[in-house]
């Protein structure tokens, strides 16, 4: 509760914030992930507003783009987030599984709170000496390496064996997050409607609607209510739905093999959703910027640089090489279009 207005917090699987409510249970904002990573923030309103949320290589938000693309918000921090972000538009997604606290500048971790300008949580580690001898640091004191989405423990060894809650590359973070996230990136890469299921595996789930309290630390207050929980998660459900029908209801086919760089055009296209299949080209084409001849000409198709012109400049070998060096780095998350590559060129796996 702040200045009298209440606001209910739902999460879902896995401790993922998945919409924020009134104290009417009215929606005021929703989040959309996909194998772990924030993809979308969508704002409550006539009309809706619809933040592209662009992550590091932890799955930290670092900044959004509005519809035309323009860049409304950023959060450039240090090491252990203690600076603020910039920008016209609101986001309070921080490091994975925080939620910045407007009242008391910390970050909400699930089991306890993170103060960024100390670097450290405020209370001890709930399992006791078990996470190790310093109790109170955050990620192993090693936040450009390790993220701990709910606040257990920070000793790199016993969590890589027991829990998995740090996890040092965002493939692993996916790997270790199918089971907690599955339910939203299955219904947008499966190539079908599941958005009923989807909000079906959300109602059974263990959904908590956490009341911030008024006053002092900011305490939070989780409520476990069965017949609220039912209501607002219900409420959850219908209006996530809406949304997401809007981000992910238009499946595209990707071209795994791209036509720019000689791909066949009738080869078995990937199915995916519209945003995720943006987001996959986004990516791709900030990869092959990067792939040069020795003129300085890129691999990336744009205006003055078509396919004609790439093809011309690199051989087939040269383009397909870096099109599997993609599919093995930054876009093996996109896992059947990659699979989908590989059938196509068995060679290059």
């Amino acid at each position: 509760m702040a200045g009298g207005n209440t606001t209910h917090y739902v999460y879902g699987p896995g401790g993922a914030l998945i919409g924020e409510y009134n104290g009417s249970g009215n929606l005021i904002r929703e989040y959309v992930y996909a194998n772990g990573e924030p993809l979308a923030q969508i704002d409550a309103g006539s009309p809706e507003t619809i933040l592209y949320l662009h992550t590091d290589h932890l799955l930290t938000a670092r900044y959004a783009t509005n519809a035309g693309g323009s860049t409304v918000w950023s959060w450039d921090s240090g090491a252990f987030g203690k600076e603020a972000p910039i920008g016209s538009a609101t986001v309070n997604l921080r490091f994975p599984g925080q939620y910045y606290d407007s009242e008391t500048g910390l970050h909400y971790n699930w089991h306890r709170y993170y103060d960024p300008t100390t670097g450290r949580y405020i209370t001890s580690d709930p399992l006791g000496l078990a996470a190790g001898l310093n109790t109170y640091g955050y990620a192993a004191q090693n936040p450009l390496s390790f993220v701990d989405r709910d606040g257990l423990t920070s000793v790199w060894d016993w969590v890589q064996g027991i829990a998995g809650i740090f996890i040092p590359t965002p493939q692993d973070i996916a790997d270790a997050n199918d089971a907690w996230w599955g339910w939203v990136c299955n219904m947008a890469d499966s190539g079908r409607s599941n958005i009923t299921k989807a909000g079906d595996s959300l109602s059974a789930a263990a959904v908590i609607l956490m009341t911030i309290g008024p006053g002092g630390r900011g305490k939070a207050v989780k409520n476990i209510a069965e017949e609220i929980v039912e209501e607002v998660s219900e409420e959850a459900v219908e209006s996530l739905t809406k949304s997401v029908r809007k981000l992910f209801g238009r499946q595209e086919g990707h071209h795994s093999d791209p036509e720019f760089i000689g791909g066949n055009r009738k080869q078995k296209l990937t199915d995916m959703a519209k945003l995720i299949h943006k987001k996959l080209h986004k990516e791709m084409y900030e990869f092959l910027e990067k792939k040069l001849d020795d003129m300085g000409n890129s691999m990336r198709p744009k205006r003055g640089n078509s396919g004609e012109k790439i093809r011309e400049n690199f051989t087939r070998e040269q383009l397909l090489e870096a099109m599997a060096e993609f599919y093995k780095g930054p876009g093996a998350k996109y896992r059947q279009a990659a699979e989908d590559f590989f059938n196509q060129h068995p060679g290059l796996r």
